[in-house]
């Protein structure tokens, strides 16, 4: 049976924090939930770093001739390296995870760890209404690693 976690951000935004998250981890076809709660505070860099990131990875697939799946205004990149690509993914890697490691947050992530097993199926879904939220990439966040039949949802 698999089991389904909801991370539901709730009011606030990534430049001024959310301060009431509710985390629901319960049976996919059982309605009883566990609840977590706890807040994140402002990560107002992620916005820009996840940009630059689109940037370029339009510009590296362009490129290659590759399709490219996003949908980002064009820009005038005309010089661009893949060595500044990979390390624009590892700062956005890292800034998330610092952002999702802060002490507001600990306290649902310690939880998580401790409910859930990595060899179980997991449906892990983030619930919010802003944009940039549902399109930032959450699998990067390394309570992931351990999870090998989680797969996520915005």
């Amino acid at each position: 049976m698999s089991k389904l976690v909801v991370l539901n951000l709730g009011k606030g935004d990534i430049y001024t924090g959310f301060p009431d998250i509710i985390v629901q981890l319960g049976l996919t076809n059982d309605h009883r939930a566990m609840e977590f709660r706890g807040s994140l505070p402002a990560a107002p860099e992620i916005p820009q770093l996840y940009r630059n990131w689109q940037i370029l990875y339009s510009a590296l697939y362009r490129y290659y001739g590759w399709s490219v799946r996003l949908e980002i205004e064009e820009t005038d990149v005309t010089n661009f390296s893949e060595v500044e690509f990979h390390d624009l993914c590892q700062q956005l890697s890292s800034r998330i995870n610092t952002w999702l490691n802060c002490k507001e947050f600990r306290k649902i992530d310690q939880k998580l760890r401790t409910q859930l097993n990595p060899n179980e199926e997991i449906c892990f879904m983030i619930a919010s209404d802003n944009y940039l939220l549902r399109r930032i990439p959450w699998h990067l966040w390394n309570f992931f690693e351990r999870l090998s039949q989680c797969r996520s949802s915005t």
